[in-house]
């Protein structure tokens, strides 16, 4: 498998008009469940296709280390007072070292298999007490990402993660 291959793939992922609209209609109804949300994605393009979606649909954030550093302070105090409900992050900004209270659903919207990733990401989801959702998607037209999603479908398994899958 190429570089060029998963690069391409990548660009499917990110442009998937019917796995998109699924990404957004479980983050709408996450949002109406009253819940905050991490979405986490590998590539900034998807998280612009993304919030374009969900633009004038609810709070929602865009986080990166593209930000400028003034920006991505006041992004992120934004997010520690509370005001948002959705944070669209890349998993390589978001998946370690940011420490936010009362996210209570990860949503996956970029395929990967590395194990240690995928415990970091649900470490985000860090308060007790609230039920916390995590969703996956999987991509069984495409033998490469359904192998992955079988890999990390075994990752939950081992830490005894309840997901939904899509």
């Amino acid at each position: 498998f190429t570089t060029d291959n998963f690069q391409l793939l990548a660009k499917v992922v990110c442009f998937d008009t019917a796995r998109n609209q699924m990404i957004i209609e479980d983050i709408l109804k996450n949002v109406g469940d009253g819940k905050r949300l991490l979405v986490l994605s590998e590539r900034k393009e998807h998280l612009e296709i993304l919030a374009m979606y969900l633009k004038g649909k609810c709070e929602t954030i865009v986080i990166s280390g593209d930000d400028s550093a003034p920006k991505r302070k006041s992004k992120l105090k934004q997010i520690e007072s509370g005001h948002y409900r959705v944070i669209l992050s890349t998993g390589q900004f978001f998946g370690e070292g940011i420490d936010i209270r009362g996210i209570s659903c990860l949503i996956l919207a970029f395929p990967f298999s590395f194990e240690g990733k995928l415990v970091q990401y649900m470490g985000r989801l860090r308060d007790i007490g609230e039920q916390k959702t995590i969703v996956d998607y999987r991509d069984s037209q495409i033998p490469f990402l359904d192998k992955q999603f079988k890999q990390r479908e075994r990752h939950y398994k081992k830490l005894k993660a309840q997901i939904k899958f899509a």
